[in-house]
């Protein structure tokens, strides 16, 4: 997976109007900006493993506001939105 978009450039989608905070992190704690070749594989194993607990803590969330088919449906709805780009691009 690459941030690097042919729509939209090489600015990651969720970066357009988001300034970068100096540690580099997402409010998540992610890396902002990373890259395999540059990435040793227990850092990858990490990476990968905080966005599964973030995914379904925001999942269980979701169903706990919504109920289970609701967050279903919007978990749905949401993963096939394209990301967006700035306009112009």
């Amino acid at each position: 997976m690459s941030f690097l978009n042919k729509k939209c450039g090489s600015q990651p989608p969720f970066l357009i109007h988001q300034v970068i905070p100096k540690d580099g992190n997402d409010r998540f704690g992610l890396p902002i900006f990373w890259s395999l070749l540059g990435e040793a594989d227990e850092e990858r194993k990490a990476r990968i493993s905080a966005v599964e607990r973030l995914i379904k803590d925001a999942f269980e969330t979701a169903v706990s506001h919504l109920g289970h088919n609701e967050a279903l449906r919007y978990f749905a709805e949401i993963s096939k939105k394209p990301p967006k780009c700035p306009s112009g691009k």
